[in-house]
């Protein structure tokens, strides 16, 4: 087993530019974590408004460099939204991020919020098949 930690714990340094990606990275390294999970890389108020692929290629390089383990990529997603096509592609533009940044796994979210009169049981045959076309 590998303890490791997520870019989401280092969510005030990053917030407050005392810290980026990098400087991150060789933080939870010097720390002992042994490798990292990162989240939603394209985040304004980190610091970081490069094109998330530019931002991915730069983590992935540096982690190798210290041998620091890309974990995973975790980010958001609202299975039912209104806009469902516009939630897909934007799923599909994570996984190319995650693949790009070298992660062998992609967490999202399902859902932020049940809509009235729903349960999670009701939307389970909903979202499923949008699970499973983004994991394809």
């Amino acid at each position: 087993m590998k303890i490791g930690v997520t870019s989401y714990s280092f969510s005030k340094y990053l917030t407050a530019g005392k810290c980026g990606y990098l400087k991150m990275c060789d933080i939870a390294k010097e720390i002992g974590f042994e490798g990292v999970e990162f989240i939603n890389l394209r985040n304004e108020k980190w610091g970081e408004t490069d094109d998330e692929f530019v931002i991915a290629e730069r983590i992935r390089r540096h982690c190798a460099e210290i041998g620091l383990e890309i974990i995973s990529y975790t980010v958001g997603a609202n299975l039912i939204a209104a806009d469902i096509d516009r939630e897909m592609k934007n799923l599909r533009h994570c996984v190319e991020v995650a693949e790009a940044l070298g992660a062998p796994t992609m967490r999202h979210d399902v859902l932020y919020k049940l809509r009235e009169n729903d349960t999670y049981e009701s939307v389970i045959p909903e979202i499923a098949s949008l699970i499973n076309e983004i994991s394809d």
